[in-house]
């Protein structure tokens, strides 16, 4: 088995207000330190017309990073742990690398990440395939660039996350988001199964390059609630639309639209939070799908980070 680790800095400039006000708790004079463990992944689906769908998986590994938090900078170190949690007979070993950055200036939310997954399994299904299928070069990538706008001058994304701050008391938003992606799906070989499995044309189904970009707006609504003394409780729940051109190849043949499609993501904080201590559980999901005559490509990027930290 290869060996792959990979360290990630994230360096960050925020604007946080120097005082609390009256939904928000502000620690801008603390020192913060914080751990935390994870993991990322992107399945996706390709459904294909009068045949059925087949589900791709990734394998997962954790990662473990540390972060420091003072006044309007922060920075963070992480590393993949060279483990996967599940089994290498059905899943294969899955490469993983993520870096991204995020930083929120008063009622802005900025966030820039990159995904890129190379090794994933077809699951078995009775009808199509019955057993494990692995492709050790499969790739998945993907790099966005989205913004979000919060109508609540008083709602803060980093009490949400709880670290720079807390809730005090529940506050709701409407929000605006600008979404910018291209995502990439490609294989030395054809993506779907052998053609003795397939029964529709070559045109229709064999091919191992997919990709799209995409520009669009979703509008959705921010909640930070405050559970009892010390627990607190949000999240963020998008749906809209993108223009989106995307494009399906291989050797011989290349198909190419323009069209619409529609998008939604939402992302849930959660946990433990007083003066000097919080433990907070983030989990984020991102949908995305393509759509062409014959076939349609759904992609989900989630992740889960559970953080821990300690203000001086």
């Amino acid at each position: 088995m290869k060996t792959l680790f990979f360290l990630f800095l994230l360096i960050s400039i925020t604007h946080v207000s120097a005082q609390s006000d009256s939904v928000n708790e502000s620690y801008y004079d603390n020192f913060i330190f914080y751990s935390d463990l994870g993991y990322y992944s992107c399945p996706f689906n390709v459904k294909v017309n009068k045949l059925g769908t087949f589900n791709y998986r990734n394998n997962i590994k954790p990662f473990v990073g540390i972060g420091l938090v003072y006044k309007w900078g922060s920075i963070r170190i992480g590393s993949l742990i060279n483990y996967n949690l599940k089994g290498l007979d059905n899943y294969g070993d899955t490469k993983i690398f993520k870096i991204g950055t995020e930083f929120f200036y008063k009622r802005f939310l900025f966030d820039l990440s990159y995904y890129r997954l190379v090794g994933y399994t077809l699951l078995g299904n009775s009808s199509l395939l019955n057993n494990y299928k692995i492709y050790n070069d499969l790739t998945f990538q993907s790099f966005s660039v989205n913004s979000w706008f919060f109508y609540n001058k008083n709602f803060s994304h980093h009490a949400l996350k709880g670290i720079k701050q807390s809730v005090k008391k529940n506050n709701l938003t409407l929000y605006l988001k600008n979404t910018n992606a291209f995502t990439l799906i490609q294989n030395p070989e054809i993506i779907l199964p052998s053609k003795e499995i397939l029964n529709l044309n070559k045109t229709a189904v064999e091919f191992n390059k997919i990709q799209a970009f995409e520009i669009g707006l979703l509008g959705g609504v921010a909640v930070a609630t405050k559970i009892k003394q010390n627990y607190q409780f949000g999240g963020m729940f998008g749906y809209g639309g993108v223009i989106i051109d995307r494009s399906i190849n291989n050797s011989v043949n290349y198909h190419n639209q323009i069209g619409l499609s529609s998008r939604y993501d939402f992302h849930l904080y959660f946990g433990y939070n007083k003066k000097n201590f919080f433990l907070m559980n983030y989990l984020d999901l991102e949908y995305r799908k393509m759509e062409f005559i014959d076939y349609e490509i759904d992609t989900r990027l989630v992740s889960y980070r559970l953080v821990g930290g300690y203000r001086f």
